[in-house]
């Protein structure tokens, strides 16, 4: 952030509107009044799905259409000592870290042993047990208990967390227009963080050719406005 002396505001942008080859972006800054701050920008990148269920954010001009919805999805982090007939298995004697649930009728999509990003597997060997849970819908401390030989505390959030996938779905340009650009559109592919990190790479290429192209034809522009006032 410091070497390319971003300026980072904390908002929530309410509009982004074309403005004479840029783009006016209207936002409520954090803590303030519900007052709209407009700001210019030469381009935009939206890192956001701007499907109906996900945002507000209104996109001009108003033909911008972002069709689909996503899947609700409750993750649970227990932490807690798992046990393993209370998640599917015969006995108790055997798991593993990672169980994913294919059953249309059971609200358990997957149980997960979580550990800490800087996980050293010689010098981490006393871990308290943590668990991510994702389900179809919040799991009741009946279920906890029987999944669980003892909780010791739970956290529970909802999200919109994966597309609900279809025949038609949107593979359109991460251009909305020139000079706005949209890196969700690769979610109606695949959904994932790394699926993230390829659009964003994807959109920074398209930035950067979009920016220099700009900067070319200024030039150009320029340069033929002094060769006409040499000439005159």
């Amino acid at each position: 952030m410091d070497m390319s002396q971003a300026k980072v505001v904390k908002g929530k942008v309410r509009e982004v509107v074309p403005s004479d080859g840029s783009f006016q972006v209207k936002y409520t800054s954090h803590g303030s009044d519900s007052s709209l701050v407009t700001d210019q920008f030469d381009l935009v990148v939206i890192a956001s799905p701007l499907t109906s269920d996900k945002s507000n954010l209104t996109v001009l001009p108003s033909s911008q259409v972002f069709p689909g919805s996503y899947y609700t999805t409750m993750a649970t982090i227990v932490k807690g000592e798992l046990t393993p007939q209370g998640i599917g298995y015969q006995d108790n004697s055997f798991s593993t870290p990672n169980n994913f649930y294919l059953s249309s009728t059971s609200p358990m999509w997957s149980v997960e042993k979580l550990t800490p990003v800087d996980y050293n597997p010689i010098t981490d060997n006393n871990l308290p047990p943590v668990y991510k849970l994702f389900s179809n819908r919040p799991l009741t401390s009946t279920e906890l208990s029987t999944m669980f030989s003892s909780v010791h505390s739970v956290m529970a959030t909802t999200w919109l967390a994966y597309p609900s996938y279809s025949t038609m779905d949107d593979f359109s340009s991460f251009q909305l227009s020139p000079g706005l650009f949209y890196t969700s559109r690769v979610e109606w592919a695949a959904s994932a963080m790394e699926m993230s990190v390829i659009a964003a790479r994807n959109v920074a290429n398209l930035a950067a050719k979009y920016w220099g192209e700009q900067l070319e034809s200024e030039q150009k522009k320029e340069m033929e406005e002094e060769e006409l006032r040499i000439e005159l």
